[in-house]
């Protein structure tokens, strides 16, 4: 006789056929229901999301981050999601750009297991549609990220050094837990607040010289960005200071304000305090 967990798996598999179904309320109840299934319902969307039509994989997507969203089920439902890092990884080569930052979110979610992405995901970096996203996963890998960042901080493009500059700044942050809220909270990505308060490990600490120099960099992107993590990283940035006091001289408004809010940050919190 079967139990209640076969029969969860089997009606899962069926409904997300129903996913790919070209009758919109059939697709809409099929992932309602998938996501009453529950965590149980994670290899079947998987399947869906990796092998189904357009509207099936958005919905696979959906019903993914239903789950994960539900404080009584996430924990499940990562572990679900788990074996399935691989297939995972593929979806940053999709053509489809709502696929591809599902796929880097989701590695994101899944923490140091998916480690082994990361030159993938550094490759998002240098996409414009990607770079933040792509920025907080990196950065939450810790200091085994900063070398690659430090690299694109040197590139010729200002916008890749921009993006690294500003991934410098999330070394430290635990980007499941920061990524986990945005998704809660329904937004894109996570706010720098919920950065902050996710902060438990080392800043990257051996990039402030190379921030340092960013602060001079021609584009004020890329000044923006290295001033904004250099005062996320607070007391071990103590060095920054007097280059701080001159961006915050600047005719920029936004730089003057950001160099300002750093310079605070740094001298209020000593050196190795979150």
């Amino acid at each position: 006789m079967k139990g209640r967990a076969e029969f969860a798996l089997e009606a899962a598999t069926l409904l997300a056929k129903l996913l790919d179904d070209p009758i919109e309320p059939v697709r809409d109840s099929a992932l309602q229901a998938l996501v009453a299934i529950g965590p149980r319902a994670i290899p079947s969307a998987v399947s869906v999301l990796t092998n189904g039509g357009p509207e099936g994989r958005d919905k696979a997507v959906a019903v993914i981050v239903q789950l994960l969203a539900k404080d009584n089920e996430k924990k499940d439902a990562l572990n679900e999601l788990k074996p399935f890092q691989t297939q995972i990884a593929s979806l940053l080569d999709d053509k489809a750009a709502p696929i591809v930052g599902a796929g880097i979110t989701l590695l994101g979610l899944m923490g140091q297991d998916a480690e082994f992405a990361k030159p993938q995901i550094l490759k998002k970096i240098r996409d414009p549609q990607f770079a933040t996203i792509a920025a907080i996963v990196v950065g939450s890998f810790g200091e085994g990220a900063v070398q690659s960042l430090l690299d694109i901080l040197k590139d010729k493009d200002a916008n890749l050094r921009a993006s690294a500059a500003f991934a410098l700044g999330q070394v430290g942050v635990d980007g499941r837990l920061a990524l986990m809220e945005s998704i809660t909270m329904r937004r894109s990505a996570p706010s720098i607040s919920a950065m902050d308060k996710f902060r438990f490990g080392n800043n990257a600490k051996s990039a402030v010289p190379s921030l340092i120099t960013a602060l001079d960099d021609e584009s004020i992107k890329v000044r923006l960005m290295a001033t904004v993590s250099l005062g996320r990283m607070k007391g071990d940035a103590i060095a920054a200071i007097p280059a701080l006091g001159k961006a915050a001289e600047t005719n920029d408004e936004n730089l003057k304000s950001l160099a300002e809010e750093a310079i605070v940050r740094i001298k209020e919190t000593p050196k190795n305090v979150k």
